[in-house]
């Protein structure tokens, strides 16, 4: 538009010099003028508007929309009639490098008014995207004149797995403790600091356990079923080294998620542990949902630092961790991206007494796979199909 204006001076320019005259000479004037009218103008209009960026929350599931929220605030009088926003995302995920790009959005903000634009963004893998805007660039409504300004807003959303339906039995997994304060929700027990449930007499119940307050307003007479102290100890292993894509990674992810998130959800104390590239292990202990989201959430804000060359096992050796040895897990969920025999026999020995199932999300069995540990080779989503027993 500035060229074209240019031009348009240069003519008006002749024009006086062909055809003397005071309209003429008010003309050429003002459309000199009107530049440095409309750039002071811009000026003022820069200074007095902002821009924030906000998110429905610092997480998103992969593979789910996430709405991203820019707000403009104008507090001149005159109205913006283009805001040209420069908008660039990086992507951060692991073991591939990630991706990064940039786009923009234009812009009309009213005057001493606030004007919002959503933007939708659907993150493929697990990790970490950064959106950030650099500058902004403002126009008068001529388009003659332009002002960049810039500015620093930055959101971060945490990608997490995705967390896929679990037909599990949990019985096993308990162990009796006189000494807990964690019940379990599937059988009763004779702890009478917490009732398990209320039913109807059987015979053959004890007459001390009739609930008598409850039976003088039921035509029968109404049981207390007392709960059974439990301890849980169990113990879900992320191994990463047989990761060599994005999506080998959150395959993994989203099994130790599902795993993870069934206990959680049934309130059943366990722990998660993964392997850092400086062979540190990253270990979290999860009793319920809260905490699942809070320990993985670090595990995908931290992506870019797990280990995909050793296997735990030989990360903990290295750690010199005892992450099972003197810590009482009696189960561990080992999750993998695939499994040989040699990695069996490995984790086995790793493992010591502890019960041990291996998760792993290839397809099909690798290289005579089959050794003492248990074997489930499905991907989290059709792990609904079968019937564990946690």
């Amino acid at each position: 538009m500035l060229p074209t204006y240019l031009i348009l001076i240069f003519f008006m320019g002749i024009f006086h010099v062909l055809y003397k005259g005071d309209l003429s000479f008010i003309l050429l004037v003002f459309l000199i003028v009107l530049p440095i009218v409309l750039f002071i103008i811009l000026v003022i209009q820069t200074r007095l508007l902002t821009v924030t960026i906000s998110s429905d929350g610092a997480a998103a599931e992969r593979g789910k929309p996430s709405i991203l929220r820019l707000t403009l605030h104008n507090r001149f009088f005159l109205p913006v009639t283009a805001c040209k926003i420069a908008v660039r995302y990086t992507g951060r995920f692991a073991p591939d490098k990630g991706v990064s790009g940039k786009y923009s959005v234009i812009v009309p903000v009213n005057h001493l008014d606030k004007e919002t634009v959503s933007l939708s963004f659907t993150a493929e893998h697990c990790g970490v995207v950064e959106i950030s805007i650099g500058h902004i660039v403002l126009c008068d409504f001529l388009g003659i004149t332009r002002l960049r300004k810039k500015i620093n807003c930055r959101e971060k959303i945490i990608v997490l797995p995705c967390v896929f339906y679990v037909n599990a039995d949990l019985e096993s997994s308990f162990v009796s403790d006189l000494e807990s304060n964690s019940f379990s929700q599937i059988r009763p027990g004779d702890d009478p600091s917490e009732i398990f449930q209320l039913r109807e007499y059987r015979d053959g119940d004890r007459h001390n356990r009739i609930h008598w307050k409850l039976s003088s307003r039921s035509e029968s007479f109404i049981v207390k079923e007392l709960s059974l102290p439990i301890s849980s100890k169990i113990l879900i292993l992320c191994d990463f080294s047989g990761c060599e894509t994005a999506s080998e990674t959150d395959a993994v992810l989203d099994m130790a998620a599902t795993l993870s998130f069934f206990l959680a959800e049934r309130g059943t104390d366990h722990a998660v542990t993964a392997a850092a590239n400086d062979l540190t292990l990253m270990n979290a202990d999860i009793s319920g949902t809260d905490e699942f989201y809070a320990a993985f959430g670090r595990l995908c804000a931290d992506i870019s630092s797990l280990e995909f060359k050793e296997t735990i096992a030989s990360a903990a050796s290295v750690a010199d961790d005892t992450i099972i040895i003197g810590k009482g897990f009696s189960r561990i969920l080992a999750v993998t991206a695939s499994v040989s025999k040699s990695y069996t026999e490995e984790l086995s020995r790793f493992c010591g007494d502890a019960r041990l199932t291996i998760f792993s999300v290839a397809a099909e069995k690798t290289d005579d796979a089959d050794s003492a540990a248990e074997l489930i080779c499905a991907p989290a989503e059709e792990l609904y199909k079968t019937d564990l027993d946690i």
